[in-house]
């Protein structure tokens, strides 16, 4: 299909609307789902596969399956970066990870979604509204992000960064449900090296 033929199924949104696709983002205080990162960079790809659970504490875990055996994780001030493979757990303090990822359309509250974010371009077709996110510091790797929503819950999301990537994240078996907050815990398995670059952590 082209893209005039596909821009002529979605409706632009009004004012409204847009307030409205907001709010439903923000309505998913739990997300869990597999997800397919494909990142395009000239004529090269990259695919990877993985598992998200976060919660609009601000915290979250990342689980790298393929052709990563990685898991990263957020507590609301300390990124872990835990490589299996080389059995090494990285601590480094990291307050503005939710800001500057897209992992913060997750975690961060309206408030914080509304300072950081200007909607544009947002459309509707059926049960799909998409809207683009365009990031207020323009310093920022990632300048803008396109959100889709399929029934009210993220299905994809697509953005390029300042390196000129672009980076496909699409999610399924997505459950909204309440998980334990033990989920986002991380396990490591014992001899793993701690390589940690935060002072205030022993």
């Amino acid at each position: 299909m082209n893209s005039s033929s596909e821009n002529s199924l979605y409706e632009i949104l009004t004012t409204e609307e847009e307030n409205l696709f907001l709010k439903t983002l923000l309505n998913l205080n739990f997300y869990s789902a597999k997800f397919t990162q494909k990142t395009l960079q000239e004529d090269k790809e990259r695919r990877i596969e993985g598992n998200i659970l976060a919660n609009r504490t601000g915290k979250f875990k990342l689980t790298y399956t393929a052709p990563l055996n990685e898991i990263i994780s957020y507590d609301g001030k300390n990124l872990y970066r835990y490589d299996k493979d080389l059995e090494q757990l990285t601590i480094q303090p990291s307050e503005n990870i939710l800001k500057e990822t897209p992992i913060g359309l997750f975690s961060l509250n309206i408030e914080e979604i509304r300072n950081l974010f200007l909607l544009s371009e947002c459309k509707k077709n059926l049960d799909n509204f998409s809207c683009l996110l365009i990031n207020k510091d323009k310093n920022s790797i990632i300048p803008a992000i396109r959100v889709n929503l399929r029934n009210g819950i993220i299905n994809l999301i697509t953005f390029t960064d300042s390196f000129k990537q672009t980076v496909f994240i699409e999610f399924r078996d997505i459950n909204t449900n309440q998980f334990p907050e033990k989920d986002l815990e991380l396990i490591i398995e014992e001899g793993t090296d701690i390589v940690n670059l935060n002072k205030d952590i022993e």
